[in-house]
């Protein structure tokens, strides 16, 4: 999950208006019991982050963008 939680974190700006929206879609679109937002928040928003930040500085992620800003403003 670490790659689609560090896809959706970069482009949740771009792709809907909220990350509810995202969520939504997933739910509801294609019959995910929950979105990636509420399964990051289950799984502990800042360790999520943690491990994302630690897997682009040793280059275990797909691509090296990095987080937005507003991910680390989240509780």
């Amino acid at each position: 999950f670490r790659d689609l939680f560090h896809y959706v974190g970069v482009h949740a700006q771009t792709i809907a208006h909220n990350i509810r929206d995202i969520d939504a879609a997933l739910r509801f679109g294609f019959a995910w019991n929950e979105g990636p937002f509420a399964i990051w928040q289950a799984a502990g928003w800042k360790t999520i982050v943690a491990e994302i930040e630690n897997s682009i500085a040793n280059n275990k992620t797909l691509v090296k963008t990095a987080l937005p800003k507003w991910i680390h403003e989240q509780n």
